[in-house]
């Protein structure tokens, strides 16, 4: 997984790190050998995730086009899918 990082280290790319089902433009800042970061362009946050929390990624020469029905749609060369834990409150 780290040499597939290492070829899109400071660039853009795809990543759910906001929710679990919303892709947002982040920067790939690190590419370590169990784990990776990102900074989120919405909040200029750096999220690390070890790689066995990726659940899906897909690539791209010409970009893995990602967007809903009434989205707009977003081009990135490399999209990563993590896993997140659900928050879940008392049900009363």
């Amino acid at each position: 997984m780290k040499a597939l990082f290492d070829r899109y280290l400071n660039q853009k790319i795809g990543l759910n790190y906001h929710t679990a089902y919303h892709i947002d433009e982040a920067t790939l800042t690190l590419a370590a050998d169990t784990y990776f970061g990102a900074v989120g362009a919405k909040d200029g946050v750096t999220h690390y995730y070890p790689y066995s929390a990726v659940i899906h990624v897909m690539e791209k020469a010409g970009g893995v086009e990602v967007g809903g029905l009434f989205t707009h749609k977003h081009l990135w060369p490399l999209v990563v899918k993590v896993g997140h834990v659900v928050d879940v409150g008392p049900m009363v």
